[in-house]
């Protein structure tokens, strides 16, 4: 494996990478990798990059560098068209994200790594080889065809089951992902007709980035704009979805269902003028949402490793609890019940 020397000026991020979270600068992490850096003089690992000088792997390593002004830094050079699957590999061995999380981050990888895998196939299948040979692993198939043999996986079904997550999933941070995309066209659109506002934020984004809900409070603070008064006002600067939900995402404080709903909720208000308890329910909503998402998908996360007499405590826990649950919950509740599993 040789690895060679790079200007940290002449690096950029590859543009597949630029969509996954970083850490903060206060990041405990982050400050761990600064110190490293002071201490060995230098970046511990080096960075994988393609031939174009546009980093793969190693992102944190490039900004502490950068931070610290370490000229140079040690770097392996690998094909730009196996970034997908590097950044895979990468992310699934260091990241501990949920579900949800891990396939909306993932999402701009999912073409790359489809025409990767396309690729791959095709040249095993020009050296007379199967496609199994090339990627390592035996050739995938789903359960069964119309005619009762296995078919072969779609390459979204095989992405899916290469992050360990559902196909359903991936499409709800489809989904996710346009909605955030819209509103960003929303507020570009605000800022086109609003010329005074768009240089006040170009000057706030310099020095804040990703700071809209901040930019807006101080904006409508400036302009004499109140939401609870003027919701319905076209001058009050949209909301930032992308701002406001990802960093919840990613701290698995909300899933990609829980993130479609409040959304929906949000927009069914949209022109509405709302007062302090509309805000006051809006907040106990999310609330209430955050909490129920964080069940779904941690509760019994890991249930299939509990034996059966590990079980039944909690079960009893969980039991005991019912009857200080909302009557309408358990209302719900039964009726689902009683719809999967009949009038047994």
């Amino acid at each position: 494996m040789n690895i060679v020397t790079r200007k940290t000026d002449d690096l950029a991020i590859h543009p597949v990478v630029k969509s996954l979270p970083m850490l903060a600068v206060d990041h405990p992490k982050f400050i761990s990798l600064l110190d490293s850096i002071e201490d060995e003089g230098g970046v511990p690992q080096a960075l994988i990059v393609d031939e174009h000088d546009q980093v793969m792997d190693g992102r944190h390593r490039l900004m502490a560098a950068k931070i610290k002004r370490i000229a140079e830094v040690p770097c392996i050079v690998k094909p730009a068209d196996q970034c997908a699957t590097i950044v895979l590999r990468t992310l699934l061995a260091r990241r501990h994200y949920n579900k949800g999380a891990l396939a909306y981050m993932t999402l701009p990888m999912l073409d790359a790594a489809i025409a990767e895998s396309a690729t791959r196939r095709l040249a095993a299948l020009k050296k007379g080889k199967s496609p199994s040979t090339a990627s390592g692993g035996s050739r995938e198939k789903s359960p069964s065809t119309a005619s009762g043999g296995p078919r072969e996986k779609t390459p979204m079904e095989a992405f899916a089951e290469r992050l360990g997550v559902s196909t359903d999933e991936l499409g709800k941070a489809r989904k996710v992902a346009k909605l955030f995309a819209a509103q960003d066209t929303v507020i570009a659109g605000w800022l086109e007709r609003s010329p005074e506002a768009a240089a006040a934020w170009d000057k706030w984004d310099q020095e804040q980035p990703r700071a809209w809900g901040t930019f807006s409070q101080a904006w409508n603070r400036q302009a004499g704009l109140d939401p609870a008064v003027d919701g319905g006002s076209d001058a009050l600067p949209p909301e930032n979805f992308r701002e406001r939900w990802e960093p919840d995402l990613f701290e698995g404080e909300i899933g990609l269902g829980g993130i479609i709903q409040a959304i929906a909720g949000l927009v069914s208000t949209k022109g509405k003028t709302r007062g302090d308890k509309e805000d006051g329910e809006d907040a106990a909503y999310l609330a209430a949402l955050r909490r129920i998402e964080r069940f779904n998908t941690e509760a019994f996360a890991r249930w299939s490793d509990l034996p059966p007499e590990r079980r039944v405590p909690l079960i009893q826990q969980f039991t005991g609890s019912l009857p200080e649950w909302p009557d309408d919950v358990r209302r719900a509740v039964h009726a689902q019940l009683k719809e999967i599993y009949g009038s047994k």
